[in-house]
């Protein structure tokens, strides 16, 4: 069987076979294991040592994912090459492989052994540089000097806690840095102590990590596309409690549901700290406000620009900044309508898209993008704490901390009682007044949606109630049939335009101003006859 090059493969590639051998494998299931499995991720490699990033989708986990195994080598059939994506890339190349329901896997016969590692090294002075970058993976080789028991770590936008350990290593020049495990990965490293052994340093690697600053600090951190690879055991530095002398602490306890209105009343000082849950839904987007700053990659801080350059005025770094979601809105829930902000990653949820891409396909500079206004009519659950403009002003605003639900796009949008009322007394002014008078619909800014008023009719007068005329009698010949005379009085009378029936009835109303001349003079002759008459008789 001829086997094709994974640097071969391109989109359209429906019959090619591939002879591979699985590197890594991990399983996605988002920002907390415990959510459903959204795909299985791979690094697979050939005999050549070409590399590819290759993705059995959650329909297909079922069918696939136990079969395929790391370190294990197969022939691969009836896949599906696509462009690779455009962030956590694992490997370099423009495309990558999709497992699809026709897709057959079969174990190979002959195994393949080298390369052995599959690696990208980013140096220790470079990872600064990569702050909070999403486009790729970073693999880190360093010397390991101290281990940390892993530990509990409570988050606010999360229910339960993670459990965290941090690692120390150094490179070859000395230079050193924190990496941190999260969740299962925390457990899973460990090193066996070996009493018997020398004290001396190891080497390990670490692959599948992304660079944070966390605090403050720089660290490399290891979530579910990280893996390690180490040599033999050696004695080196224990700190930490061992996590099975630790209690779980309890879980945070879920922040109450309020309504705006309940919010509000809440005096700014004796807000919870923890924040609580609102159920709202956005109207409006908040004005004279940008959706957008340049954020340090340090400090996180807003930079001031200077020319062209973004200055950090709390770390003296410049250019040294990406772009981040600040975005204001309006929400309400029916009982009041409140100011709200989201940042980053919240915001970056909310709109559906990284910021970055929403300013590339900005245009106009005085419109708000259409991806941005697409936010209204969105409902969502929040958890929020209150804002620091409301321990200054009367009316109080809220940050958003965390999505706790998304219901999607509302056909109506909610309004509060006050706007209510106003409108039901302006409908009840409007009925009130003259029928022939009609006001215009009002709806206020501060409603989001005001229910339609019903526009009173403006009547007619009565002489004007119906424009068509009468249709004139029509004269018939002496000599006409009985037949013919039936005939022609059930058949209708043409209906006429409204044009013509306004001419003709102006015209008669001319005929009939012609003729009153001659109609005064008959009366007047009628007259003289009856008092003739009248004097006779006397006589």
């Amino acid at each position: 069987m001829v086997f094709s090059p994974l640097s071969t493969l391109q989109p359209k590639d429906w019959h090619k076979t591939i002879h591979v051998r699985v590197c890594r494998k991990w399983e996605y299931r988002g920002i907390n294991e415990d959510n459903p499995l959204q795909h299985i991720d791979l690094v697979l490699v050939d005999s050549q040592g070409n590399t590819m990033y290759a993705e059995i989708p959650a329909k297909e986990a079922d069918k696939h994912g136990p079969i395929i195994q790391a370190d294990r080598t197969y022939v691969i059939s009836r896949f599906r090459v696509c462009n690779a994506k455009d962030a956590f890339r694992s490997v370099p190349g423009p495309y990558m492989l999709e497992f699809t329901c026709h897709t057959k896997i079969s174990a190979a016969t002959e195994e393949i052994t080298e390369p052995k590692y599959i690696y990208n090294l980013t140096p220790f002075s470079k990872l600064p540089e990569f702050i909070n970058d999403k486009k790729k993976f970073h693999d880190i080789l360093g010397i390991l000097t101290e281990i940390k028991e892993p530990q509990w770590i409570p988050f606010s936008n999360q229910s339960k806690p993670s459990l965290r350990r941090d690692i120390k290593l150094k490179d070859e020049i000395g230079e050193e840095i924190k990496l941190v495990l999260w969740g299962s990965k925390a457990t899973q490293f460990d090193i066996p102590e070996d009493t018997t052994s020398e004290d001396k340093p190891i080497i390990i690697l670490f692959t599948g990590c992304l660079v944070k600053l966390y605090r403050g600090e720089l660290n490399v951190s290891g979530y579910s596309a990280c893996h390690c690879t180490l040599g033999q055991s050696f004695k080196i530095k224990r700190a930490g409690i061992p996590i099975t002398k630790q209690n779980q602490p309890e879980p945070i306890a879920v922040p109450d549901l309020l309504t705006l209105r309940e919010m509000e009343e809440i005096d700014p000082y004796e807000f919870p700290k923890t924040g609580c849950r609102c159920t709202v839904t956005i109207i409006r987007l908040a004005e004279t406000q940008s959706w957008w700053y340049p954020a340090c990659n340090f400090c996180r801080k807003s930079c001031q620009q200077d020319g062209s350059s973004y200055i950090c005025l709390e770390c003296n770094t410049i250019d040294k900044y990406s772009y981040k979601y600040k975005l204001p809105f309006i929400a309400s829930d029916g009982t009041e309508e409140s100011e709200m902000i989201a940042f980053a990653t919240v915001a970056h949820r909310i709109v559906g898209k990284p910021v970055e891409a929403v300013m590339r396909s900005y245009r106009n500079r005085d419109n708000i993008p259409a991806d941005i206004a697409a936010i209204v009519s969105s409902k969502f659950t929040f958890s929020v704490t209150m804002a620091e403009a409301s321990y200054r002003n009367p009316k109080k605003s809220y940050q958003v901390n965390s999505i706790i639900h998304s219901y999607g796009k509302q056909r109506a949008l909610p309004f509060h009682p006050p706007n209510q009322s106003q409108l039901v007394t302006q409908n009840a002014n409007v009925y009130a007044q003259s029928s022939g008078s009609v006001l215009p619909s009002n709806t206020p800014k501060s409603s989001s949606e005001s229910p339609i008023l019903d526009t009173p009719t403006k009547m007619l007068p009565l002489e004007q109630f119906s424009l068509q005329t009468p249709a004139k009698t029509s004269e018939l010949p002496p000599n006409a049939s009985e037949e013919n005379t039936n005939t022609l009085s059930t058949t209708p009378p043409a209906t006429k335009s409204s044009k013509k029936r306004l001419h003709m009835s102006e015209k008669d109303d001319e005929v009939d101003e012609e003729e009153s001349p001659s109609e005064t003079a008959t009366l007047n002759r009628e007259n003289d006859d009856e008092k003739t008459s009248d004097l006779q008789r006397k006589d």
